[in-house]
């Protein structure tokens, strides 16, 4: 029967665990039991995305769009749309797309 990356009675991780960062690591020290092996899973996929390059391409997709948005936006106009009512914000928003 396959043990699901916990071993032993202290039922500590060993797959995931083998590519987290220490601090990952000290986070998962302070989890119950149950939700280590959830979330040491969930940091190994995160750190397996930052290997292939994933976060970055999104980072720079998301630059782009953001200045795509600024230079949409009439000389003056804050980007955050803070400034405007609701309704105005959703018609500017409208425009855009």
């Amino acid at each position: 029967m396959e043990n699901n990356g916990v071993s032993g009675d202290d039922r500590t991780i060993t797959n995931e665990d083998d590519h987290l960062t220490p601090i990952q690591r000290c986070l998962l020290d302070r989890l119950s039991i149950s939700g280590k092996s959830d979330w040491a899973r969930l940091l190994s996929a995160v750190n397996a995305d930052v290997n292939r390059g994933v976060v970055a391409s999104i980072h720079q997709t998301r630059q782009r769009y953001w200045r795509h948005w600024q230079e949409f936006l009439p000389l003056g106009f804050n980007p955050y749309l803070q400034d405007l009512a609701p309704a105005e914000r959703i018609f500017a928003r409208q425009g855009f797309c």
